[in-house]
């Protein structure tokens, strides 16, 4: 707070259970430059809160998804959903559609079919509830140029085919109109289906600005066909800012050999990929991406953080020599990033050689950006931690406490 009296200060408090909270409010609060407050509060004066996030919500908190704040003062009345019972959350529908934020509550199901300016956020931290494909809809994501989709805490199955042959059905996500400004995932259990791509781009004159992964546990199936988060095909300015931070990306029975975060054309001739902004920081990744595949595959990229990554198999292939590769730009030097860095990534077993970058060029550091090779660890960085990979729940040692999904 800038130094200064300020009139009629709510304070919104919730507690540690997450079920209960407290509101209070100060006639004057004068706040003094350099000044450290301590205040304590009386937690036996909190209301009961039976109601989740919803609850919260329409107390008057601020809901934060994607590192921003919602509150019901940003919608009319008549925008506020909550759901519970099962149903379908499509942008033309005058309940559950565009304009919306819905909340859903535990133990229903929803399908989603075609979405705009829509946020949808699950009710309970703990049990989420399961969204899956529409029965006559792909997720297609509609926009007139001003919408977005947020979707956050819940159970996103895209494993579940009810509709394999609709539009696009290679995609779970896509990018539909000309412009697209924002789409998050915050606090989401994912699971990938086989042979196919969470979020596409379809051509040239379609774009995501914003694309966002946080705080989120990604199952991925065992296999070497197409397990792809982002597919940008050849297309030009297909996403400007990526970002994948605090993420469990994991296969829990075998290895997902040709995994990637971001997957464009295989050659530099057809590749016309650029984005702007690639942030992959504090991931844990466990049993992805394997046999000579690359993390991230685009033709130009301006700007590259991966940092504090964990990069891990549990499974060893024995019958040939692999290499992991985290980042793969192509022959021309302008091709890589020309700002940020590639540094203090940390790898356990698996392939013999783990890059940051592969046949990075020589004079790469007149670009700015610094690269080494993945750290490879002589003692597994989850002893004394929690490694389960039938719930996905992955904690360092003390040791390496800094690096991966921060849990």
């Amino acid at each position: 707070l800038l130094p200064g009296t300020y009139t009629d200060v709510q304070l919104f408090i919730t507690l540690n259970d997450g079920a209960s909270y407290m509101v209070g409010t100060l006639d004057t609060f004068e706040v003094k430059a350099g000044e450290l407050r301590p205040q304590t509060v009386d937690a036996s004066n909190a209301t009961a809160n039976d109601d989740g996030l919803y609850g919260l919500f329409m107390a008057g908190a601020d809901i934060y998804i994607g590192g921003k704040a919602y509150n019901k003062s940003q919608f009319t009345d008549e925008n506020i959903k909550l759901m519970e019972s099962d149903g379908s959350i499509y942008a033309s529908s005058n309940q559950y559609g565009n304009g919306k934020i819905i909340f859903i509550n535990s133990d229903i199901q929803v399908k989603l079919g075609h979405i705009g300016n829509i946020i949808i956020i699950g009710n309970d931290h703990v049990k989420k509830p399961t969204v899956i494909k529409d029965s006559n809809r792909n997720l297609n994501v509609i926009s007139d140029g001003s919408s977005k989709a947020i979707i956050a805490n819940v159970n996103l199955d895209l494993a579940t085919e009810i509709n394999s042959a609709a539009e696009n059905g290679n995609y779970a996500f896509v990018a539909g109109g000309n412009h697209f400004p924002e789409l998050v995932f915050d606090g989401c259990d994912i699971k990938l289906p086989e042979s196919k791509f969470m979020v596409g781009v379809t051509n040239n004159e379609r774009s995501i600005d914003n694309f966002s992964m946080m705080n989120c546990k990604v199952e991925i199936p065992a296999g070497s066909t197409n397990r792809h988060i982002i597919n940008t095909g050849k297309y030009t300015n297909a996403f400007k800012k990526v970002s994948f931070e605090n993420n469990v990306f994991y296969c829990s029975d075998g290895i997902a050999g040709s995994f990637c975060l971001v997957q464009s054309a295989t050659n530099a001739e057809n590749n016309n990929t650029s984005i702007n902004s690639l942030s992959v920081t504090n991931n844990t990744f466990v049993n992805v991406s394997y046999d000579n595949a690359a993390m991230i595959n685009a033709a130009k990229i301006s700007e590259a953080t991966v940092s504090k990554n964990i990069i891990y198999f549990n499974i060893e292939n024995t019958t040939k020599q692999v290499n992991f590769n985290m980042l793969r730009t192509y022959a021309d030097g302008n091709s890589y990033p020309t700002t940020g860095y590639c540094i203090d990534n940390i790898g356990y077993q698996g392939p013999n050689n783990k890059n940051l970058l592969i046949s990075p060029a020589a004079d790469l550091n007149e670009y700015g950006c610094p690269y080494e090779n993945i750290t490879e660890l002589e003692t597994d960085p989850f002893a004394g931690g929690k490694f389960d990979l039938s719930t996905g729940l992955f904690t360092p040692s003390s040791e390496y406490a800094s690096y991966g999904a921060q849990r």
